[in-house]
């Protein structure tokens, strides 16, 4: 398992489970269950926020909340 902070934009993933319980609770409020296909669509220049796409969603995270998230990658 790897985790969403290390995957890189292009990449697409599905998430597996949260280690953030207060993440994880905002996150599920918005429709981000565990199975969720995700694709990494952009990062700021400094690598400080990833932005991802989630079915129709669109979110940002920051690295640090993103690395609470452990995935498995997709071969594309």
């Amino acid at each position: 398992m790897r985790k969403l902070s290390d995957l890189k934009v292009g990449e697409i993933c599905i998430i597996k489970s949260f280690l953030d319980d207060a993440l994880a609770t905002k996150l599920i409020s918005m429709g981000v269950y565990p199975n969720s296909r995700a694709k990494i669509f952009h990062s700021n220049h400094k690598n400080y926020a990833l932005f991802i796409v989630i079915g129709t969603l669109k979110i940002a995270l920051l690295k640090e909340e993103a690395s609470t998230i452990l995935v498995k990658k997709m071969v594309a």
